[in-house]
């Protein structure tokens, strides 16, 4: 790590190689950024696809890529040229983490493997992220997040009984890939921190996907294969009742599946009769008489106005796990948003101050959070080749003229006119 450590955040003195784009692996430097590390993005000639993505405004900044990418440094290198290999092998040697999501065999064919890499740095850890890992009989096969999904299982799991199997609303493989990749490599320095070894970290999409389904595996282990896990549409198979409920102006998910929990919900509808009937009195007897006992529910939350009430009514006095069906624009809103200070301002280098999410840490001791706006494409080469690699003005020139250092017009006008005052 870096001598000069500032203890303002936990990854202070960490340095990043980021060689990811779109979004699993920027998804785990963003968070890794936010927790102080130093990330040097290094973009191909044309930039991380994910800058031409939506929502993008009419000023051409993709909020898609600012997401990603706050806080970090960025250089654009055209890596099929020596000279821009040599400036990556010199970042290798002073950087304690190199992060890659290219497809299995990019990296060893650039001359980056993890072995390539500890010639370099003997202590580097390097973390690769791919659909399907690196000896997957699957590792060739390209794959996004809706193939992920599809492929592990969750989509099958997702949607009603009789309809189609859905994918989530979000890339739900990528997010939890990178979080997944961002404590494998919190972990990797600090084993280094005890023994000075550096590792390489293998993290598959679909993995994570498998492990962090909590019920559906053990499902079918326990019952030597004869429970198969299928589409429950909003139902969970452990929560009875755990649904969502239809009231007069929306959906509110109701959950009461411990006996005091159902008691509480029995009281708050005024009917606590419902604890004792013998077709709910236990777990065992609310499971054989679910579809009844959720249309009494369903029956009662249809007779508010609002579902507002229903949420209010259960959830901040009745003791019931219960929540309303809230758009994403009315949660971005919502007083809980505001209190946990989850969208932060940054000084974009286009938009001026502008709104993104703030990562969900909050410690007592450290500064944890976005750091800063997501870079121009190539905005900070000099920065990088002088201030760090200690470039010449020639040689940062020679790598501009060989076509080999890539950054958009404005970043490169300014460049070349601070090389040439010089």
């Amino acid at each position: 790590m870096n001598s000069e450590l500032q203890h303002s955040a936990p990854l202070a003195g960490v340095r990043v190689l980021d060689l990811t784009r779109v979004l699993a692996g920027p998804f785990c430097t963003r968070t890794m950024a936010d927790m102080g590390a130093e990330i040097i993005k290094v973009e191909p000639p044309g930039g991380d696809v994910a800058r031409q993505f939506e929502y993008t405004t009419p000023e051409g900044v993709s909020g898609y890529f600012m997401q990603q990418n706050c806080g970090k440094k960025d250089i654009s290198l055209d890596l099929a040229d020596p000279a821009a290999k040599e400036v990556l092998r010199r970042l290798a040697e002073i950087s304690d983490v190199v992060v890659e999501n290219y497809r299995p065999g990019v990296m060893k064919r650039l001359g980056f493997s993890y072995q390539d890499l500890r010639k370099i740095n003997p202590s580097i850890i390097m973390c690769s992220i791919s659909a399907f890992g690196q000896d997957s009989p699957y590792a060739n096969r390209p794959a996004g997040d809706m193939v992920v999904q599809s492929m592990s299982g969750i989509a099958s799991l997702t949607g009603e009984p009789d309809g189609a199997p859905q994918t989530t609303g979000m890339s739900f493989s990528d997010t939890t890939g990178g979080i997944h990749a961002f404590g494998a490599i919190c972990a990797a320095l600090y084993q280094r921190s005890l023994t000075g070894r550096g590792q390489y970290i293998d993290i598959a999409l679909v993995d994570c996907i498998l492990w962090q389904n909590e019920w559906a595996s053990q499902y079918i282990f326990l019952s030597q294969g004869e429970a198969v896990p299928t589409r429950y549409g909003n139902r969970r198979p452990i929560l009875i009742p755990g649904n969502l409920f239809q009231g007069k102006d929306g959906w509110v998910a109701i959950v009461a599946s411990t006996d005091p929990g159902w008691r509480n919900l029995t009281q708050a509808m005024g009917m606590p009769e419902l604890a004792q009937d013998p077709r709910f009195r236990d777990r065992t007897a609310r499971m054989n008489h679910r579809d009844e006992l959720e249309r009494i529910v369903e029956e009662w939350v249809a007779s508010f106005d609002s579902v507002q009430q229903v949420e209010d009514l259960l959830g901040d006095k009745g003791g019931v796990q219960c929540g309303r069906v809230r758009t994403w624009k009315e949660m971005l809103e919502d007083r809980h948003v505001e209190q946990r200070k989850l969208v932060a301002q940054v000084e974009d280098p286009t938009l001026g101050q502008t709104p993104v999410m703030n990562s969900p840490f909050r410690l007592s001791g450290a500064h944890a959070g976005v750091s800063g706006p997501a870079p121009l494409l190539g905005q900070h080469t000099q920065e990088v080749l002088q201030g760090l690699l200690g470039y010449s003005n020639q040689e940062v020139m020679d790598l501009v003229n060989a076509n080999a250092l890539h950054a958009e017009a404005r970043v490169m006008t300014d460049l070349v006119k601070n090389l040439m005052e010089k």
